[in-house]
């Protein structure tokens, strides 16, 4: 994910999880829950069917890797 960039709104039919491998993410709900920032060495498990989306705030690329 390139510097600045921001994904698009999606949900999971099933657990996703996606791990921070270089740069830092924040992912944000539509769901009115604080937003996660995630540095590189962290994961997180994306819950079944929550509106969300990765953006990269960092002026470097994000790398990460999702299952």
């Amino acid at each position: 994910m390139a510097p600045g960039d921001v994904g698009v709104w999606h949900t999971h039919g099933s657990p996703a999880f996606a791990y921070v491998i270089s740069g830092e993410c924040i992912v944000d709900t539509r769901s009115g829950e604080p937003s996660i920032t995630l540095p590189a060495g962290k994961a997180i498990m994306e819950p079944i069917n929550v509106v969300g989306r990765a953006r990269n705030p960092s002026l470097t690329e994000l790398v990460l890797r999702s299952q």
